[in-house]
């Protein structure tokens, strides 16, 4: 398993999900779809997800002393939060040593006082993870995918004073088990989440792209300027690179724009997280199904990864030429 992934805060897209969410009632859970080589080569153990005797075998409920990462550890344990904001004040420490260093000769009690910053403990949460099969399907190539749902065990509330606290808790620990999470209504159904896995594409003609830009614009809804400035520009650069569609598409959280250049190669970013733009070839539409986390899991011949850095047009250029 990677390195765990944690948010410093709740992210953008998840509060503009519980915004457009009426119910009071939310969860916090994810869809994995997975390939069956993955499943036998180990790679999900940490969910309880194998395979037994040449058979699909998962634990419908995993318990906290089960689950990895610092976010499991402060599930079981608590933690204590710091206010280095106040002033130190004295705390005694005690503890037995024994008389003249010879525990035959008995014990005696230390104490010592330090000053230190007040600190207030959070107790343990406990909370368990589902786990839950949605779907088995067979590609061609006696390829076989599994469609997973991960819900933290836990309904939040809008109104309660710790909501915002234990979303933050929710999405950091299932995010570090999953390497993936979202929001959901808590009576959201399962075809919802099987949808949401899916990114409906609109595909328009070269001669388009204001159309494109324009239909993108419209299905974001209300967004910051510059992120709007942000998506236009770059679609004028792919523009200027001739491709023959322009492609938008929209599942769950998931919100593209990109072009193709030949029927396997395709350029798209997602708008979510803008900070690199992405080069697919064959497999493209299994790839759009995942998020940021679950592509940089992938082997590097899957994808050509470019960060938007000083000369990310130039270098964009440079690929494209040399593989159309």
């Amino acid at each position: 398993m990677k390195k765990n992934i944690h948010f410093r805060k709740i992210p953008d897209y998840i509060e503009r999900e519980i915004s457009e969410i009426q119910s009071l009632y939310l969860i916090v859970a994810t869809t994995l779809i997975i390939k069956e080589e993955q499943v036998k080569a180990g790679e999900f153990e940490h969910l309880g997800i194998k395979f037994v005797e040449d058979k699909l075998d998962f634990q419908k409920s995993i318990s906290p002393q089960d689950l990895k990462g610092r976010y499991a550890k402060k599930n079981i344990d608590g933690y204590d939060i710091i206010h280095r904001n106040q002033p130190k004040e004295p705390k005694t420490y005690s503890w037995d040593v024994p008389n003249f260093g010879d525990p035959d000769k008995g014990y005696h009690e230390i104490n010592v006082t330090r000053l230190v910053y007040p600190r207030t403990h959070v107790a343990p949460r406990e909370w368990n993870i589902r786990v839950e099969l949605l779907k088995t399907e067979k590609l061609d190539g006696d390829v076989t995918l599994f469609t997973f749902k991960i819900v933290v065990d836990m309904i939040l509330c809008k109104t309660e004073m710790v909501f915002r606290d234990d979303l933050f808790f929710a999405l950091n620990l299932l995010q570090e088990n999953t390497f993936s999470c979202d929001v959901y209504d808590a009576e959201t159904t399962d075809d919802v989440f099987l949808k949401t896995r899916t990114v409906g594409w609109e595909i328009f003609p070269a001669g388009s792209f204001d159309r494109a830009v324009t239909y993108l614009s419209s299905q974001l809804g209300p967004c910051a300027k510059e992120v709007q400035k942000q998506i236009e520009e770059r679609s004028r650069f792919l523009k200027s690179l001739n491709p023959i569609e322009f492609i938008v598409g929209f599942g769950g959280n998931k919100r593209y724009f990109g072009a193709k250049f030949k029927e396997n190669l395709i350029v798209f970013e997602n708008v979510e997280y803008g900070n690199a733009i992405y080069i697919l070839f064959d497999n493209w539409m299994e790839i759009s199904k995942m998020s940021r986390i679950e592509i940089l899991q992938r082997k590097e011949k899957d994808f050509i990864r470019l960060r938007h850095g000083k000369n990310w047009e130039r270098i964009l250029k440079h690929n494209i030429d040399k593989l159309r």
